[in-house]
């Protein structure tokens, strides 16, 4: 293969001292742990395929080392001989080729502060929001119940939070969760179902039974 005249002083340079010390590329590729395709191509003076220059002066400074060499007068050298090899200025060693970049790391930052605030919040409020709903029914007090007036005002207490139905019609409870709600009873058997139920959660029911009697 054709040398590249402007890096024949480190090419000469690096095969006087593998000369001069009597040693393999075998050997100097196990002692620096420089691949030896690379060292073959540092001293062969074939720029084309090294890695990008932060690599390649590593790789100096370990030949250097391994010969008690100043590496960087072998840097210094190879940056006069040759023009650096441009490969982004934002190029940077394997070690930090798989580090998480400043905006994906804010990002799991946030992403942690809030799985930390979900996990709390639903350990402090777990029953509230996935637990059996509350329901407490005033009037009437018992399962089943004899009345002689037409007219029962259905009276209890649930949590504001949910939804409660009473035989499939909606009652709305105030602030505190009490509800009530006036009932016309017909002649004989009446059942009134009480159904409340949290958004995320179970679901309870009540019923009443109430004979009217004239």
């Amino acid at each position: 293969m054709i040398q590249d005249s402007r890096f024949m002083n480190l090419s000469d340079t690096l095969k006087e001292i593998i000369e001069t010390k009597g040693i393999t590329l075998e050997r100097l590729s196990e002692l620096t742990d420089v691949p030896k395709c690379y060292l073959e191509m540092l001293i062969n003076g074939e720029c084309k395929n090294l890695p990008p220059t932060p690599y390649v002066r590593g790789y100096l400074f370990k030949i250097a080392k391994a010969f008690r060499l100043n590496g960087d007068e072998l840097w210094q050298t190879y940056k006069k001989d040759l023009p650096l090899k441009i490969s982004g200025q934002n190029d940077k060693l394997a070690s930090n080729r798989y580090a998480i970049p400043t905006r994906s790391a804010k990002g799991m930052v946030a992403f942690i502060i809030i799985l930390i605030f979900v996990i709390v919040y639903l350990s402090f409020n777990w029953r509230n929001i996935f637990g059996a709903p509350k329901l407490e029914i005033i009037t009437p007090a018992f399962s089943e119940t004899a009345t002689s007036n037409p007219l029962l005002k259905l009276t209890g207490r649930i949590n504001p939070k949910d939804k409660l139905m009473i035989n499939n019609e909606e009652v709305v409870a105030d602030a505190n969760g009490w509800f009530e709600k006036d009932f016309n009873l017909q002649e004989g058997l009446n059942t009134i179902e009480f159904k409340v139920k949290k958004i995320l959660g179970k679901e309870k029911k009540i019923t009443r039974q109430l004979i009217y009697q004239l």
